[in-house]
């Protein structure tokens, strides 16, 4: 079944690139605390959504159709190829929590019109308390069009949501990798080109795109406030969460 590594850097003088990579590896939760009043809420939120578990062990394999040329998983997850596929480790997940995932497929051109399925999700977990393992199995399907009537249809608003948010996370990377080479205006100017980019989008006014433009931008701000240890601290911790696909408080962050 596994075990999860709990990886939370209290003040400022741990490595945070460690923190994340044992986090990743260990499908755990990554939290920064400055200070020891601030580690005792992260904890505490901790302990929270160990509790709350109810499903651990989760994973998904991804299943191509035999012309699918590639596909990409677009979400920052242990992922690696397997025989039927791509195999994605997801961890576990706590009471009333929602997970995003997000694929990408190159899907060839067909001549039939009408559903094609694409591929098949096998997404395997063990349920809690009674430690059962359950199997459910979703096809991915296309609805392939003429030209001109797909020309006109419009993408789902939630899709574009979450890639533009998996892009701000690939920004925040950006500006660690700046910050640590010593450039603390390009760093800031990363964040604030992305948060430009979430304020000019057409679904702004959503409320986890509101959430990531003020984080963006006090951490801009805080740049010029704060040394470079203290901001790769947050920034690490605010990504590590989000690029998983997760907005629940209980996956970590700075506290």
């Amino acid at each position: 079944m596994g075990t999860r590594a709990l990886s939370s850097g209290i003040g400022l003088g741990y490595d945070e690139l460690v923190l994340a990579a044992l986090t990743e590896g260990g499908a755990g939760n990554h939290s920064f605390a400055e200070q020891p009043e601030a580690a005792a809420t992260a904890l505490a939120g901790e302990v929270e959504g160990l509790l709350s578990k109810n499903v651990q062990a989760a994973s998904l394999l991804i299943k191509p159709g035999p012309d699918i040329a590639t596909i990409s998983v677009l979400n920052d997850l242990p992922s690696q190829s397997v025989a039927d596929g791509i195999s994605v480790e997801l961890g576990d997940f706590y009471a009333d929590e929602a997970r995003r995932l997000v694929l990408a497929f190159e899907v060839p051109g067909r001549s039939a019109l009408g559903l094609a399925e694409v591929a098949e999700l096998v997404f395997t977990y063990v349920e809690l308390p009674g430690v059962v393992q359950h199997t459910v199995t979703l096809p991915v399907e296309v609805n392939v069009l003429p030209g001109d009537e797909a020309a006109g249809r419009v993408r789902s608003v939630e899709v574009q949501k979450e890639l533009l948010l998996l892009q701000v996370q690939r920004e925040k990377k950006r500006s660690e990798d700046l910050l640590r080479d010593g450039d603390v205006a390009g760093a800031r100017h990363a964040l604030s080109a992305a948060a430009m980019t979430l304020a000019a989008a057409p679904m702004r006014d959503d409320s986890d795109l509101v959430d990531e433009i003020n984080w963006l931008t006090q951490s801009s701000a805080l740049m010029a406030e704060r040394d470079a240890t203290y901001n790769l601290k947050r920034s690490t911790a605010s990504r590590t969460r989000a690029s998983r696909g997760s907005r629940d408080d209980r996956r970590g962050g700075e506290r």
